[in-house]
């Protein structure tokens, strides 16, 4: 498609709805992958000459290095020092393995008793089972669901390698869809 826009044999349309569709996803992807953390922002650091995650705060960054408190004191530690850098980018719920966990216990809870309550009924065993199952799946999977959107967790995002203030500058626009 890019290339039939490039040649001109494509129709304006194409590339408007090129520009107007993907380009802004794109852009908002590359801006918020580079920009650069503020300062409080957590961090967690894998050095390379010891193994595990050290967790830190970002005071400031300055050339090809950053200041952070780390192990209760400031420290400035250069890039190449560092295996690994990440950077909390805020939180993320849980709602589709809750939703799926949900789903998985409420259908064998739901056969179980649908089965169970089959006596003194003109239904078979295995037709309350199955509606058992559906509607405690339904119900497991609507609570799991719930229950996975309060559920917070630290989203984090490796900070690229190669990363310096010279060859990236903070992005003040964007936008940010969330469930």
């Amino acid at each position: 498609m890019l290339a039939e826009i490039a040649d001109g044999r494509g129709s304006w349309i194409a590339a408007l709805l090129w520009m107007l569709l993907v380009a802004p996803i794109y852009i908002v992807y590359i801006a918020e992958a580079q920009a650069v953390p503020n300062p409080g922002t957590r961090l967690r650091l894998e050095f390379r000459d010891r193994p595990g995650r050290q967790p830190a705060t970002l005071r400031l960054v300055k050339g090809d290095s950053i200041g952070v408190w780390l192990l209760g004191r400031d420290a400035m530690i250069a890039f190449n020092q560092l295996a690994r850098l990440e950077v909390r980018r805020g939180e993320r719920g849980s709602a589709g393995t809750g939703a799926v966990i949900g789903l998985v216990a409420g259908v064998l809870l739901g056969a179980v008793a649908g089965a169970v309550s089959a006596e003194g009924t003109e239904l078979t065993p295995q037709t309350l089972a199955a509606i058992g199952a559906i509607q405690g799946g339904l119900f497991g999977a609507g609570a799991g669901a719930v229950i996975g959107l309060c559920v917070r967790t630290d989203r984090w995002e490796v900070w690229r390698r190669g990363w310096s203030p010279s060859n990236s500058a903070p992005v003040q626009f964007g936008i940010r869809l969330r469930l």
